[in-house]
């Protein structure tokens, strides 16, 4: 077996034998999976715990996976978000992906496209964090004082200095995250 990926991810569904399910797959892949079969519980989860992936029915008590989503989001905004619904109509899907879902899976589905979808998902939290890390480098090169950046003078210099904090970015990335 594989190592698991040092990640986690949120399970949110009212059905019992669905979120029994895909928790022993999520286990299979992933180090640290909670379970939530309200929305407030899932809030409740994601205001404790750092929360890579959620996977959210569109259909539970409370409100809608949808709505939930949203508050996910809004608690972490670097938690990519896979639907899940026996109903796929097209105002699910845009509505889905308009609030951010990167992924869509329809029930039933098969235990390998559920596999493919969660590492879509970790793929999705992996390359949105390297990209804040990355915007957050530019804007700390950006505020340097003019004669900090005197020895930078030459394009060259510059590039360099920037080439050198990309990569200290990505293996401080790397070193902290299993890449898929």
């Amino acid at each position: 077996m594989s190592e698991l990926h040092e990640n986690s991810i949120l399970l949110v569904d009212d059905e019992a034998d669905i979120t029994a399910l895909v928790e022993v797959e999520a286990r299979k892949l992933i180090k640290e999976v909670y379970v939530a079969n309200t929305p407030s519980k899932a809030i409740e989860i994601a205001k404790k715990h750092r929360i890579d992936v959620a996977i959210v029915d569109v259909n539970i008590p409370e409100m809608s996976g949808l709505e939930l989503i949203s508050k996910l989001k809004e608690i972490n905004s670097g938690t990519a978000c896979i639907i899940l619904s026996a109903v796929d109509t097209k105002e699910n899907i845009q509505e889905a992906l308009r609030i951010g879902a990167c992924d869509f899976i329809e029930k039933p589905f098969t235990k390998i496209y559920l596999k493919i979808s969660m590492l879509r998902g970790l793929e999705r939290h992996f390359y949105d964090a390297m990209a804040n890390d990355m915007l957050d480098l530019l804007v700390k090169i950006d505020s340097l004082k003019a004669e900090e950046l005197k020895d930078l003078s030459a394009p060259s210099k510059r590039l360099k200095a920037i080439k050198q904090g990309f990569n200290q970015i990505r293996d401080e990335v790397l070193s902290n995250r299993k890449i898929i």
